[in-house]
């Protein structure tokens, strides 16, 4: 979603235009799709991670026949020993409608437009040292009201970091400096910012630890501003960010883990009710997850302190959920139940309670990402299957409440897009989700999804409507 630095920029008008590169990125999609590109991918090593640095190449079969892209997953350096260069790319044309804008509560008109993204990677290893540069181009067409500032980035550097690493008894270390991305914890409060068009990324230093049974992960970033024009993106003013991320393997039955967490935030601007201020805050957290054969689960807890415009922090959040897999089924249905609870609470007097998500993945609940988790509850039911191979359809039904009364309703990224009323209690409405995709071969996916929010009496209070919402993907990785 849109940089925190400008609260309600997703209803501000923007003078930013396209400016005529979306030809170009369907042009790379056809050359992408003959097949020397699908089998490329076969043989890429791609592990399935949202980061394309996380790509394992190894030297090709060669009892199999190399195509185009599989010559540039691995170029051996014959000069340098255990040294090679890999080039890659990710292409995502993506449909986006609605009959309103944020339940109509700012007034937003229906919105039908495109959203064109295309990265293109290289990696050089060198032994022990490793230069990462990934090149992006984001376009936006139709979008009412002029794009918002995560819709364009004509040319920039998306990420561009080094690495080095090297072994201590039986850990291996990475040091790494530049721009680059990060995700932790399925993105509740560091996300990848997938859903718009420029993902979120940092720049700053980054130190990884990974054990036989535990991985730790330091770092001190500043979040990337993102500006329309060519190798034009700086830091974000005045943010930044600390962390401590640890994941810890625990022996015994099943597979359970525990993510343990410390970040230390500076935003000198955050729209919280009643008015915006400063914060600089301190998250304490933890999560437990476990897999016992058809069964999974897990359970977290955070603390937030620290300062919000001179006055004390004293929020919290706690996160539910539990699926079970009917794996005598064919299409192996998967049902989860899910609970979040995020605090809020009367923040113009004395001490402040609204726990703040930091940079989550705003489509933690679904691809419209409307509310933002900040003073909010929520429950939620999702059944998923596969019903054939490549194919997942996923039906989700949430119910929504405000945690207090006394405090908004938050929108993404982070602003009280209603305020509170005497009328309608803490329930803010339903939410439904059908989402489905398939994978064409190993390069292409197709996505579709539709959300409807139902607001209750609340919201509608504050003349907001139903929101219908679909939008429709093509996205290929080679």
């Amino acid at each position: 979603m849109p940089n925190r630095e400008i609260p309600e920029m997703q209803f501000e008008k923007a003078s930013l235009r396209l400016s005529g590169a979306i030809p170009f990125g369907i042009a790379v999609a056809c050359a992408a799709s003959s097949a020397p590109c699908m089998a490329a991918d076969e043989a890429s090593g791609q592990t399935g991670s949202p980061f394309r640095y996380d790509d394992v190449h190894a030297p090709p079969d060669p009892g199999n026949e190399q195509g185009f892209f599989d010559r540039l997953k691995y170029l051996p350096l014959e000069a340098i020993s255990a040294s090679y260069l890999s080039f890659g790319g990710d292409l995502r044309e993506r449909f986006e409608t609605s009959n309103v804008s944020l339940l109509g509560l700012k007034g937003g008109s229906d919105q039908t437009y495109l959203l064109h993204r295309l990265l293109a990677f290289g990696d050089l290893h060198l032994g022990t040292w490793r230069v990462f540069m990934q090149m992006g181009n984001e376009l936006e067409s139709g979008r009412q009201g002029g794009a918002v500032p995560t819709d364009i980035d004509r040319g920039d550097i998306a990420q561009a970091f080094v690495d080095y690493g090297f072994a201590v008894q039986s850990a291996e270390l990475t040091l790494r400096a530049g721009r680059f991305e990060m995700s932790f914890d399925d993105g509740a409060l560091i996300g990848l910012r997938d859903g718009p068009n420029v993902r979120q990324s940092w720049d700053g230093f980054r130190a990884i630890a990974a054990l036989s049974s535990a991985n730790l992960d330091i770092f001190a970033v500043r979040p990337v501003a993102v500006r329309p024009g060519f190798l034009d993106d700086g830091d974000v003013a005045g943010q930044s960010l600390f962390g401590i991320h640890s994941d810890l393997a625990i022996p015994g039955s099943g597979a359970s883990h525990v993510n343990a967490f410390y970040y230390v935030s500076l935003m000198p601007q955050l729209a919280l009710f009643p008015k915006p201020g400063p914060e600089r805050s301190q998250t304490l957290g933890a999560r437990w997850r476990t897999t016992i054969e058809a069964w999974d689960g897990s359970f977290g807890a955070m603390r937030q302190f620290g300062t919000f415009a001179d006055e004390p922090i004293s929020a919290w959040s706690v996160h539910a959920d539990v699926g079970r897999s009917l794996v005598a089924f064919d299409s192996r249905p998967h049902l989860a139940l899910r609970v979040d609870a995020l605090s809020g609470g009367d923040n113009r007097h004395g001490t402040v309670r609204t726990f703040n998500a930091l940079y989550p993945n705003y489509a933690f609940s679904t691809e419209a990402t409307i509310e933002a988790p900040e003073n909010l509850t929520q429950a939620a039911l999702a059944l998923g299957i596969t019903p054939l191979r490549g194919a997942a359809v996923e039906y989700k039904f949430e119910g929504l409440w405000r945690t207090s009364e006394s405090d908004a309703f938050y929108a993404a990224p982070t602003f009280p897009a209603a305020r509170p009323a005497p009328a309608g209690g803490r329930f803010t409405g339903t939410e439904q989700q059908l989402r489905g995709s398939y994978q064409i071969g190993p390069v292409w996916t197709v996505t579709g999804a539709f959300v409807r929010f139902e607001p209750a009496t609340f919201l509608r209070s504050q003349r907001s409507v139903a929101e219908n919402f679909a939008m429709a993907e093509l996205s290929a990785r080679f």
